[in-house]
């Protein structure tokens, strides 16, 4: 009689352990596309003051963000991965910033003053971000 009531619990068990297991392997097997790598080049004035805070954090979040990898001179592109090419120039003009960007063959223009320094980095990676995810 006790066989039978630990039965019902020892089955359960053991479905939900290969439900688990199966949910944990990898879903397909083959050449699947990595993240594609970004080709980063910064163009700007670094003796300026306000560019160059600008073109660290347009690096970082290049750098950091989770949906490609940035390029650099030790990186090699295994055969057949997508390769983005983006070119930002960064200037000023009086007391606005430019902010200029070519990504996937697609122009992008952010400026404004420089004390909206930060949200200009910030809108131009959102741009770049949403041109790379429809090319």
């Amino acid at each position: 009689m006790l066989k039978h009531n630990l039965a019902i619990p020892i089955i359960a068990v053991l479905a939900v352990l290969a439900l688990l297991t199966l949910a944990w392997l990898p879903a397909q097997t083959g050449n699947v596309q990595q993240r594609p790598w970004v080709d980063l080049e910064l163009s700007f004035d670094a003796s300026n003051r306000h560019l160059q805070p600008l073109a660290t954090d347009l690096r970082y979040r290049m750098n950091t963000h989770h949906t490609y990898r940035l390029l650099n001179e030790n990186s090699q592109v295994p055969q057949g991965h997508t390769i983005h090419v983006i070119r930002i120039e960064l200037s000023q003009q009086d007391d606005m910033l430019w902010l200029r960007a070519n990504a996937a063959g697609q122009a992008i223009e952010v400026n404004g003053p420089i004390s909206a320094a930060s949200s200009l980095s910030s809108k131009l990676f959102s741009l770049i971000n949403q041109t790379l995810a429809q090319a």
